[in-house]
């Protein structure tokens, strides 16, 4: 129990900004079957936070505040992830290359494209969602979900953060059928859109697998943000189809 503890806090100090004791990222990586509970408790703080400015606010705004804190909780490191992503799917280069152009500091046309688009979505479908909190629990527990899935199927594109998580899940079929039980415990409450949902974050996660491993050879810590921010939105969107 002391080690499950352990790693839960240290998925809360590697997935957040909260100021927890956070372990090594090997340590991080071998409970990253934790995950979705991270994500499920970020998005609630989030949803209640959109909920307290629709006291003062339009709905309109309200939203944009909870997707904000959302970012803001997770210190933007998934979204920054993201935006190295897409500079290096619009580089046309080797896949050495555009690990490079995923390093550089700098944020690229791609990376804005991708980076703006992906966040207008998952405000506008936020927007149209009938209960901001079972969307947001929905969606950011299929965002990390789809992390797991990722460092379960894919392989590493070179030796890095991405890497460990790759060893540790990496065929470790018990891990990844723990974290898939927690995963759906989490969709249960939502039955409605619990297996749309699951259908969806899979898609999502082979989709960026097969780009990642075509491009970039593999996997690693800036494809597993995009993969999550994009699972988020396309959850988003079904959602409220």
């Amino acid at each position: 129990m002391k080690k499950i503890i352990k790693g839960f806090k240290s998925a809360i100090g590697f997935l957040t900004v909260v100021p927890v004791a956070s372990n090594s990222i090997n340590e991080t990586a071998r409970h990253m079957y934790l995950f979705p509970i991270v994500g499920a408790l970020i998005a609630l703080i989030a949803a209640f936070v959109g909920y307290l400015a629709a006291l003062i606010f339009p709905n309109s705004i309200a939203v944009a505040i909870a997707l904000l804190a959302l970012l803001l909780l997770t210190g933007l490191h998934h979204l920054d992830g993201l935006l190295d992503f897409g500079d290096a799917l619009m580089f046309r280069g080797s896949a050495e290359n555009r690990i490079e152009v995923m390093h550089d500091k700098n944020t690229g046309a791609g990376g804005f494209g991708i980076g703006f688009f992906v966040l207008l979505l998952a405000y506008a479908a936020l927007a149209e969602a009938e209960s901001i909190f079972s969307a947001l629990v929905v969606a950011e527990a299929s965002a990390k979900f789809s992390m797991i899935i990722g460092a379960y199927l894919g392989r590493a594109s070179h030796e890095g953060a991405g890497s460990a998580f790759v060893k540790a899940m990496g065929k470790n079929h018990r891990a990844f059928l723990l974290s898939f039980l927690i995963y759906c415990s989490i969709l249960l409450p939502f039955a409605a859109g619990a297996t749309v949902a699951l259908i969806t974050t899979y898609a999502a996660s082979v989709a960026v697998l097969y780009v990642s491993n075509k491009l970039l050879g593999g996997v690693s810590g800036d494809v597993f943000g995009a993969m999550n921010e994009l699972t988020r939105t396309l959850v988003l969107l079904v959602l409220v189809v």
